[in-house]
């Protein structure tokens, strides 16, 4: 199982890095409109770290679906609860890439915003992989948790469903 290309590695990244800016941050606040954040403020996305893993957050019991979803890469990025207190407390996010099927794949991944309240994108990840296997014969696929709701593999156990986790 290959989890990484480094030739297109950096631009699914700074893809990935966007969306989870325009996610967290909001590019457009409402005016007067209550925000979590206290001043409106561009993120700097130095404190954001990538860390790619090995997939085992996917893992739901004794159900390995990681030889099942083919070529794949894995990883959290963390990043600043409030973009105003970057040194603040921190949010991981988990994400799957579904690398293309294709011989030659376009360069620009699809990026799915999807998921809500206390429901997981990843551990549904072999049921996104067949909704998108035509596009995934010409892109890789992103998919991630907004809001992190699988536990991580090493708090992980047997019969573990995915709940909220901070």
């Amino acid at each position: 199982m290959e989890f990484s290309r480094p030739r297109r590695w950096p631009r699914c990244a700074l893809l990935l890095l966007f969306g989870f800016t325009l996610v967290l941050g909001g590019p457009w606040p409402l005016h007067g409109a209550a925000t979590a954040q206290d001043i409106v403020t561009t993120p700097d996305l130095s404190t954001v770290t990538l860390a790619p893993n090995d997939c085992a957050f996917l893992i739901q019991g004794s159900d390995d679906p990681r030889e099942r979803l083919g070529d794949i890469a894995c990883g959290t990025l963390d990043v600043p609860e409030n973009w105003s207190d970057p040194e603040g407390r921190r949010l991981q996010i988990g994400y799957l890439i579904l690398k293309s099927t294709g011989a030659e794949p376009m360069p620009d991944p699809v990026v799915h915003l999807g998921g809500g309240p206390g429901y997981s994108q990843l551990s549904a990840a072999e049921s996104w992989a067949g909704v998108f296997a035509t596009l995934r014969q010409e892109q890789d696929i992103v998919l991630f948790d907004p809001r992190w709701v699988l536990p991580p593999a090493d708090e992980a156990s047997d019969g573990d469903q995915a709940t909220p986790h901070p």
